[in-house]
C-alpha cells in the first residue's frame, strides 16, 4: 500500500499557508507569494570565518553555503506568530537597527515542486532582518519615516517566537563559542559514509543532461545569479594544431577545463565550491542532502553522507557534504 501521508501533510500545508496569506490581504504580508511549507536553517554558524559571512540563507537561485543541515519545518503557530509581527510593515528592520549583521537564522519557503520561492533571513544581535521573494517587495527607506519603537517590538516578539519554537538564539559576545560548539555535538550531521551509484543503473544520468555539449559558448548558463564571478582564463595548452585546452578558474571557488577543437569546444572537467554553478539536472552548492536525495530520485539513503559518487560511461560526479550541506561538485566526463 502506497503511504500517502507526506502528500496529504504537504496539502494541508498547503491549503493553510494559501488560506494566511489570504487571510493577511489587508496589511503587509510576507511571504508575498503563494507556498507549500517553509523550513528553518541555521547558518554563518562558524564565527571565526567571517569571510564566510552570507547575508540571506536563499536569494535569486543561490543558498548560502553555509546553511546547515536539512532544516525544520515552520509550526503552523510560528507561522502565524510571524505574520502578525509583520502585519504592520517590516520597512524599519529590513533597513536596519545597527550598522552591523550577521544572521544566524534563515527560514526557506517552498512551493509545491519544492523549489524556493521567499525567505527571510534573521540577526538578532543587530536587529536586522533581509527578505527575498521571487516576487519583489519595495520597502521604505526614508528613515525619517520610521517606527523605531514598533521596531524594536517586532525584533522582540520574533526572538520570543524562535525561542518558544525551541531554537537556539545567542547575543552576547561571549556567548558565540557556545553557539558554535552546539553544532559540533551534532554528531548525526555528519556521516563518513560514501555512497557509490552506476548513473545508467540507477537511473541517475537526469543530474547532467549529455545530450548537448557545454561548450566555451554555453558554459556561462551554468552561472545563475546576476552576481556569479567572471570566470578567467588561467590556461591555454595547444596540444597540436587542432586541440586546444583551456582551464578557467575564478580563485578557489570554480574550475572549469575544455578541449577546445576545430569547430567545437567539449567541457572536460568543473570544480565547483561556491553556490553559482548550477548542473543543469539542479544540484548547486548549498542544497540540503535532503534536497539533493530528491533530485536524485529519493534513492539515497535519509541518513546524511560525506560524499555521494555516481559514474557512468560519459562521466564521475563527485558530491561531498558537511553538516548535511553540499559543499563541493567536481564532475570530470570521460
Amino acid at each position: 500500500m502506497v503511504n500517502t501521508r507526506p502528500m496529504k501533510q504537504l496539502l494541508i500545508l498547503t491549503l493553510f499557508f494559501t488560506s494566511q496569506v489570504a487571510a493577511y490581504a489587508g496589511g503587509f504580508r510576507f511571504p508575498n507569494v503563494a507556498y507549500a511549507y517553509a523550513k528553518m536553517h541555521y547558518f554563518n554558524i562558524e564565527l571565526e570565518a567571517p569571510h564566510m559571512n552570507q547575508p540571506s540563507i536563499y536569494r535569486d537561485g543561490i543558498y548560502a553555503e553555509t546553511k546547515v543541515g536539512n532544516g525544520q519545518i515552520v509550526s503552523e503557530e510560528m507561522h502565524n506568530e510571524i505574520l502578525n509581527i509583520f502585519k504592520h510593515g517590516a520597512d524599519e528592520l529590513v533597513y536596519g537597527l545597527s550598522k552591523c549583521y550577521l544572521p544566524h537564522h534563515g527560514i526557506i519557503y517552498y512551493n509545491d515542486r519544492h523549489e524556493p520561492v521567499a525567505s527571510l533571513s534573521i540577526c538578532f544581535a543587530c536587529d536586522q532582518i533581509k527578505i527575498w521573494s521571487k516576487e519583489p517587495i519595495k520597502f521604505e527607506d526614508d528613515y525619517t519615516k520610521f517606527d523605531y519603537p514598533k521596531a524594536e517590538k517586532q525584533m522582540a516578539d520574533l526572538e520570543k517566537t524562535f525561542r518558544k519554537a525551541g531554537y537556539l538564539i545567542y547575543k552576547r559576545g561571549d556567548e558565540w563559542k557556545q553557539y558554535a560548539a552546539h553544532f559540533d555535538t551534532l554528531n548525526h550531521f555528519e556521516s563518513p559514509d560514501t555512497l557509490l551509484f552506476d548513473a545508467k543503473k540507477d537511473t541517475f544520468d537526469h543530474v547532467f543532461f549529455l545530450h548537448e555539449p557545454i561548450t566555451l559558448e554555453t558554459h556561462e548558463q551554468l552561472m545563475v545569479s546576476r552576481w556569479a564571478p567572471k570566470l578567467k582564463l588561467d590556461q591555454d595548452t595547444l596540444m597540436n594544431t587542432s586541440e586546444i585546452f583551456k582551464t578557467y578558474s575564478y580563485g578557489k571557488d570554480y574550475v572549469l577545463t575544455y578541449k577546445k577543437g576545430k569547430n567545437t569546444g567539449k567541457l572536460l572537467s568543473l570544480e565547483a565550491n561556491g553556490p553559482h554553478l548550477v548542473l543543469p539536472g539542479g544540484i548547486r552548492v548549498g542544497m540540503s542532502f535532503e534536497e539533493v536525495s530528491r533530485l536524485l530520485n529519493d534513492r539515497l539513503k535519509m541518513n546524511p553522507s560525506e560524499h555521494i559518487i555516481i559514474r557512468s560511461k560519459q562521466y564521475h560526479l563527485s558530491l561531498t557534504f558537511h553538516w548535511q550541506t553540499l559543499t563541493q561538485i567536481k564532475l570530470d566526463l570521460i
